[in-house]
Formats: C-alpha cells, structure tokens, sequence
C-alpha cells in the first residue's frame, strides 16, 4: 500500500471530535510540535492570502520557515513545505514509520484515527526535523477541536471570519466568531481586523486596512489591504520572540508573494484565470476585483460547486455580481464530477442543479444573461480566443484546469 493509499484510508473527521489522539502522538513522539515556533492562522476568508504574505516577508528575511496549508493543488506534498521545497515522499514515508504503531495501538483500543491527525503529526515531525525557525500554520476547521491546536503559538492571526463549515460552525457569522474564539491560545499574540468580543484578551490587537498603507503585494483585491495590515503587524510584534524584521524587509517581502489559484492566469492564449473562491463572502470579493481589473473583457464565467457549501447564499452573491455586467456568458458545470483530494470524496453539484437554483434568482431580478449547461471540460476547451474565462467554485478543479490548459 503507498503512503497515500494508506492516509487516505483514514476519515476526515468523526462525530465527536477531540485533541487526545494528536495529543497522544505528540507525547510519544517526543513533543516535535513544542520545539519550534509557530503562527497559527485561523479565520474564514483571507487565512491563504495571509500565510503567503507572512511567508514571504520572513524568507527574504533570511528565516527557516515551514508552511502548512490546505487545500494542495496538485499534490499531497503541498500540505508540507520548508522554504520553497514540499516534503519528499522518502520523508513522509519515514515519518509515517513512527506514526503507524501509534496508530495501531490507538485502533486496537477501537478509537477511530482521522486523516487530519495523521497529516498534521507529519507536518509536525518535519518541522521538527528540519529546523525550522518559526513555522506558520493554517488551521482546517475554525475550531478548538481542529487537530492544529495542540500548538502553542506565539502569534495567531485571524482572517476575516464569515459563514463556512456549516455543518460544524453553525449557520451565522456569530456562530463562526464563537468557533474562532474558543480556538484561540489565551498565552498567544492575537492580531485581527474582525471586530469580535476579545476584550479580555491583554494580548489583543485590533488592525485596520489603514495600516497597510505604503505595503504593496503581488495579490489583487481591495480586501487585501486587511490581510496585509494584519501581516505586517505580527512582523512589527515578532522582535520579542527573536524574529527580527525590518520595515525594508515587509516591503520587498511582500513584492515577492506568490499565491496559486487566486486570480491565476493558468493560460495566456485564451486567457483563463483560476479563482478558488468558494463561499459568499469570497464570491463577492471576486466579483470586485472582476469589475475593477476586468472591466472590458469580454467574460465567461464557468462555475463549480461542491455539495458541501452553502449553495444558496453563494448563489445569492453571484447573481448579484452578475446583476449589472453586459458582456458575460455564464457556464454551469458539474467541477470534474468525483474527485479524490484531501482524504474524501469531493461531489459537486450537478451542472442542472446549480442552473435551477441560478434561474430562481436571477428570474426575480429579471436578469438575461446568456447561460448554458456543460462537461467541465468540455466548457474549457471551449473558451474562444477573443474572451477571458474566470473558473471559480472551488479549488478542487484546479488540478484538472492545469491538465486540460495543458494537453
């Protein structure tokens, strides 16, 4: 059995999520988690952006720094990474030799392994053996129970928290901050631009866009400027735990982001621009940054959802996005049907069930743009030469955009 097949076997989650199974990994191996220091980044929207950005600021810096993120694009080594370089297969499986007995003492006394805990106990152990000066850590699931929280970071930054992960946060954005906030270390730096009730925290700091004033990033969005006030923020805080960066260091950092699958130009002729947004709020920033970069373009739109998200309030978002453009031609797909990423079964929603759900609303706005049902492949290769294609919905597609752009 390979690694993968072997992770893979293992659940995401189960119903009553707890920290002891990671705890206990970490125990026996030696606490790898407590011998180098972490930023833990959790919130709704923006925690990518915000990893990138932190990420690197702190390699021009001259900093040994790891980086663990989800969703991989392409490969399961992305989750893992030390500068620029993913973990190699020979490292996880050497890893995954010390994890496995664990494993199996934990399943002979029937409790039930997830694929986080076995991911997250790998990216600890590499960290550990590698190194690292600071590592920057983006959490799963906004919550206490997310296997990324046996951590004690020194920093933690919170990225705009809105509605996602219903199923395990709740259906409202006070639900989400409550998840948020039960996460939080108490003996952690908290740095965020979301107003939520941290008052009693003496190691809150509250930010604004303003603060990002004079710090220019590769990475498109209004919105953006949030993310970086909060990056150059917990740069400004880090001499305390001996990370020193300097204002010239933010600076040409931040010149240098590179964030794959947000507004990414995966094909130049025609010209095909990848954005993973996913949920309402992300929907809504993708349509400002559209009207404002890509005003005259003439656009199609080909749309991916998996059955897990919200369909209503994105839908929502979308056709109000679309409510005033003129030149847009809109393609429902069903993503690439069934794919196998991140240890479960991603189903999209079929290309009739996003269409139904688009006409009820856009009928009530009386909307007539041209819209047409279609193989996601099929809706790819189909894009002319004199347009620009936006693939949005979900990350999951990405792979199979790069295969198809690509042949």
């Amino acid at each position: 059995m390979s690694y993968l097949d072997y992770i893979n076997s293992f659940p995401m989650q189960t119903n009553t999520p707890t920290l002891e199974t990671v705890e206990f990994f970490m125990r026996e191996l030696g606490n790898p988690h407590k011998k180098f220091k972490s930023i833990y980044v959790t919130g709704t929207n923006g925690k990518g952006s915000i990893c990138e950005k932190l990420f690197a600021v702190l390699d021009y810096a001259g900093y040994r720094v790891g980086k663990f993120m989800s969703p991989f694009l392409i490969e399961f080594n992305e989750y893992i990474k030390v500068g620029n370089a993913v973990i190699s297969d020979e490292e996880i499986e050497k890893n995954l030799e010390k994890i496995k007995p664990l494993v199996a003492k934990k399943q002979k006394n029937g409790v039930i392994i997830t694929y986080w805990e076995i991911v997250c106990t790998l990216a600890f152990l590499h960290f550990c053996d590698k190194g690292v000066d600071v590592a920057i850590i983006e959490t799963g699931i906004e919550s206490a129970m997310d296997c990324t929280n046996v951590l004690e970071p020194i920093v933690t930054l919170v990225s705009k928290i809105d509605v996602d992960h219903e199923g395990l946060l709740g259906n409202t954005v006070q639900d989400n901050m409550r998840a948020v906030a039960e996460s939080l270390n108490e003996n952690s730096l908290i740095i965020t631009a979301n107003d939520m009730p941290y008052a009693h925290m003496s190691k809150y700091y509250k930010v604004n866009s303003s603060l990002a004033n004079g710090y220019k990033s590769t990475l498109k969005g209004d919105f953006q400027q949030e993310n970086t006030a909060i990056v150059v923020k917990c740069c400004q805080l880090l001499e305390q735990f001996g990370l020193l960066v300097t204002d010239s260091q933010i600076k040409a950092g931040l010149k240098n982001v590179i964030h794959r699958a947000r507004f990414e130009v995966v094909s130049e002729y025609p010209q095909i621009i990848f954005d993973g947004c996913h949920n309402a709020n992300s929907v809504n920033a993708f349509f400002g940054e559209l009207k404002k970069s890509y005003a005259q373009d003439k656009k199609i739109l080909v749309v991916s959802v998996l059955k897990d998200k919200n369909i209503n309030a994105i839908m929502k978002e979308f056709v109000n996005g679309v409510a005033d453009m003129v030149d847009v031609k809109i393609v429902f797909t069903s993503g690439t049907d069934v794919v196998l990423q991140g240890g479960s079964s991603g189903v999209f929603y079929s290309s009739s069930e996003l269409l139904e759900i688009y006409q009820k609303l856009a009928k009530a706005q009386n909307l007539q743009h041209k819209v047409v049902e279609m193989g996601f492949e099929h809706a790819i290769l189909s894009v002319p030469k004199n347009a620009t294609a936006f693939v949005i919905g979900s990350f999951k597609t990405y792979k199979k955009v790069l295969v198809v752009v690509r042949a």
